[in-house]
């Protein structure tokens, strides 16, 4: 792989369209994600603490947006030394000291001087141009497939793409978080109505619900559902949706038990999607793997390529870093604001993630006499120590990423940090996670899930098999505006559902969950 092709604005259904001042495509892919309804739905949707009633504790929006802006000070600063590299300079040093997680320097170019080539969209939605695009509907502004010429990229397009991608990462979330997916997960398993739906589907579908991940959710909403009318949906760069995609490949990877050679835990595609992505990676020039995790170079003896999964874009292991980094630090926090955690916890925990040489921060924190400053401040400071330490890992495993080679676990396992770092995975486990709060809203989150999924799974399966009740009748007035045609799948069906019900926000989820089981009428 290379840098070239990787940071390609090629649009997926997209006709080239002609720059204009302001914006480059990175920044458009921004913009787009901030004003969708998807993402403001972020706001009521569960990081740790489920419908808390506190302004500190995070929710998933507030924590994308900071996951964003630690992305773009981890792809800022790794693009300044890939391109230092590129152009022979040995300046490689990691210069940025923001705690927050922000890069305020300006864009470096490459040893011509060339001012940023890259293109902007003029539509934030994304409207057709005039041009023709190529054989996968393919666009971009920079050159016959979107790809820029490495004169042209500087290192702001690898913060903006790290940075776009981690403010996407969250979106396809269902209610009540990890616990909603497993609810949904459970229900095509357990309850006798979704193993009748299991039954009846073909086999090569069935994984994407039994094995239902929001990963893939995010890339649907992104491809599809945010924009249904229209082919790829939002039609964001190439660059920026294989930056998202931190598990590239589709659910038979994990039903074959092969999990494309160990790679990848979860999978980041429905079956619906996985030709939208192919045709991403291809212009991106990333590696196409079989179910065992070797290069699928070419067909096999029956004439077909078994084609299950990518090596990641190198990218996607910054945007997980600037996840795992968020939360980590973050749940200490939000576990401090909750009297879960200790101040003199969180200062054991966090004073080893700052560089020993910062030894400017002891005094600034004597100098606060409010423990709530003094966690704030020792978080920032620590954000800054592990932001520097990944890209170190990052640029050292820089080369292995480009062949195609797999990191397991991400850059924070394998950083010079990693063993202080995973202590807050500890202790958040052992102490914020069991919340009294969050154990019971998540136990009731499965009883929410489990009722809508009841109510609406199964009025439309009956409604596909002619069998609906009276009350089925009922209760499909409440799905939204139907999307399919009536010669759909049970499949393409069975996913509008899901569509639906991980769509909605915890109290939507919540309210709408009353109603049906007639616990308030109306409002309420």
């Amino acid at each position: 792989m290379d840098w070239e092709r990787l940071l390609s604005t090629a649009r997926l259904g997209q006709t080239r369209k002609t720059p204009k001042e302001g914006r480059t495509d990175f920044n458009t892919d921004h913009d787009r994600i901030v004003f969708s309804s998807a993402f403001r739905r972020l706001q009521d949707k569960t990081q740790v603490f489920p419908l808390a009633e506190t302004d500190y504790v995070r929710t998933r929006l507030t924590h994308s947006l900071e996951a964003s802006n630690i992305g773009r000070t981890l792809g800022t600063l790794a693009g300044r030394r890939i391109l230092a590299r590129l152009r022979g300079d040995n300046t490689n040093e990691c210069t940025e000291d923001s705690g927050h997680g922000t890069a305020g320097s300006p864009s470096r170019r490459l040893a011509d001087g060339t001012a940023d080539g890259a293109g902007v969209n003029a539509s934030l939605a994304g409207s057709s141009g005039s041009f023709a695009t190529d054989r996968h509907g393919l666009s971009g502004d920079n050159g016959p497939s979107g790809h820029n010429g490495l004169h042209s990229l500087t290192e702001d397009d690898f913060g903006a793409v790290v940075a776009t991608a981690a403010l996407a990462h969250d979106m396809g979330n269902p209610p009540f978080g990890h616990s909603g997916e497993d609810a949904i997960r459970e229900w095509f398993l357990s309850h006798p109505t979704g193993q009748e739906i299991i039954g009846q589907l073909p086999e090569a579908c069935r994984a994407d619900l039994l094995y239902f991940e929001g990963n893939a959710q995010g890339f649907r909403i992104l491809n599809r559902l945010q924009f249904p009318d229209r082919a790829y949906g939002m039609r964001l760069t190439c660059a920026v949706l294989g930056a998202f995609m931190k598990y590239p490949c589709d659910a038979s990877v994990m039903d074959s038990g092969q999990n494309a050679g160990g790679r990848y835990t979860k999978f980041g595609l429905f079956r619906a999607e996985k030709d939208s992505f192919a045709q991403a990676a291809e212009e991106l020039g990333l590696i196409a793997l079989r179910p065992d995790g070797s290069r699928c170079t070419g067909p096999d003896g029956t004439g077909q390529t078994p084609l299950a999964a990518w090596a990641r874009h190198p990218l996607a292991y910054l945007v997980e870093a600037a996840d795992d980094i968020c939360y980590s630090i973050a749940d200490v926090e939000d576990g401090f604001r909750r009297g879960r955690v200790t101040y003199d916890e969180v200062r054991d925990l966090l004073c080893p993630l700052i560089a020993p040489e910062n030894n400017w921060w002891e005094r600034s924190l004597e100098a606060m006499r409010q423990p709530t400053e003094q966690v704030e401040f020792l978080r920032a400071v620590a954000m800054g120590g592990v932001v520097r330490s990944a890209v170190d890992c990052f640029m050292e495993h820089e080369d292995a990423l480009l062949r195609g080679e797999h990191l397991k676990k991400g850059l924070t396992r394998h950083m010079a940090l990693a063993t202080p770092f995973a202590r807050l995975g500890e202790v958040n486990y052992a102490k914020v996670y069991q919340d009294p709060q969050v154990v019971e809203i998540e136990a009731a989150g499965y009883e929410v899930m489990d009722r809508l999924l009841t109510a609406f799974g199964g009025a439309v399966f009956r409604r596909y098999n002619g069998r609906m009740t009276t009350r089925d009748t009922t209760v499909v007035k409440l799905f939204p505006a139907i999307r399919h045609a009536a010669q759909d799948s049970l499949y393409e069906h069975m996913l509008e559902v899901t569509d639906f019900v991980s769509g909605m926000t915890d109290t939507s989820a919540v309210s709408l969950y009353k109603k049906l089981s007639g616990m308030t009428l109306g409002r309420g």
